[in-house]
């Protein structure tokens, strides 16, 4: 269920969770919609709390972007059975509940690390850099600023840059696995990434990117947000090592999905681990599916 997330008019996206959460559910819903949950009102907070820090100078969103995917996921519906892509997920309704899947954006999807070394080595070609192979840890940039202070902005530059998100190259085998992934039966799958906090370029470069390489179907499942413990699923195909947040214990399984920053850890039972997508990224779901 989605209440009130679609404006017909561009939307101040500083405006926008504030009246979501002063106006609730209209009066022809209001029987059967559900609170909103005390995680979303976590996720919202900034805004909420200080409506001001995001207004100024900043440019609105269409309503493609104001269509806040993220209540799909901590609303949950009613399975369909039988029907590829869609289904219940972690709703426990009549039917089988479909597995829902929800894959990283960034290092999963695009090859986000090996363009931010190009556009290094091509913009300060006289500046040390550190190469994939010696990528340790999340964030480029601390790595870089662990190189020298000033290489932290000067790394960030670049992919806060316009052009950096869209021009991504996709990794080897993602596409595919996507598109055979969202036919699978009982099975429904969104993108979940997390934005820049510097988002001018990085929002609407994402959701052009998606529909370049997997078509509108997929700018549907597109999940925008910067904590994915609140979103309800099953599995997260996440390059990102530990993921936290709002909620301590997340419905979904982390799967690591192997990058050059995190290829060294050593993952604690039971955790797993998908190498790439050439590895068997379907026994991962069907053993999910029995559990």
């Amino acid at each position: 269920m989605i209440l009130l997330l679609q404006a017909p008019q561009p939307v101040e996206l500083a405006d926008a969770p504030r009246r979501l959460l002063s106006l609730g559910p209209s009066s022809s819903c209001r029987r059967t919609a559900p609170k909103v949950p005390r995680a979303f009102k976590t996720l919202l907070a900034p805004w909420q709390t200080s409506p001001g820090a995001l207004a100024a100078g900043r440019p609105s969103i269409p309503a493609l972007l104001i269509h806040i995917h993220i209540f799909k996921a901590v609303f949950p519906r009613p399975a369909l059975a039988g029907v590829p892509g869609s289904g219940g997920g972690m709703s426990g309704g009549a039917g089988p509940a479909a597995l829902r899947v929800l894959v990283d954006m960034d290092g999963v999807l695009a090859d986000f690390e090996g363009a931010v070394l190009r556009g290094f080595r091509s913009r300060f070609p006289g500046e040390p850099r550190v190469e994939l192979a010696e990528r340790r840890g999340f964030s480029v940039r601390e790595q870089y600023r662990c190189l020298r202070e000033d290489l932290a902005a000067k790394v960030a530059s670049v992919y806060e840059s316009p052009g950096f998100f869209l021009e991504l190259d996709p990794i080897p085998g993602a596409l595919e696995a996507m598109r055979e992934m969202i036919h699978m039966q009982d099975t429904e799958v969104f993108i979940c990434t997390s934005p820049l906090r510097k988002y001018e370029h990085c929002i609407v470069e994402k959701y052009k990117w998606v529909e370049k390489h997997l078509g509108p179907e997929f700018v549907e499942r597109i999940i925008l947000t910067r904590d994915k413990t609140v979103v309800s699923a099953d599995l997260l195909f996440d390059d990102k090592d530990t993921i936290k947040g709002a909620e301590l214990n997340p419905s979904w399984e982390h799967v690591l999905f192997t990058c050059c920053h995190n290829r060294h850890l050593q993952l604690p039972a039971p955790r797993r681990r998908l190498l790439s997508w050439e590895d068997d990224w379907k026994a991962i779901l069907e053993s999910k599916r029995r559990q």
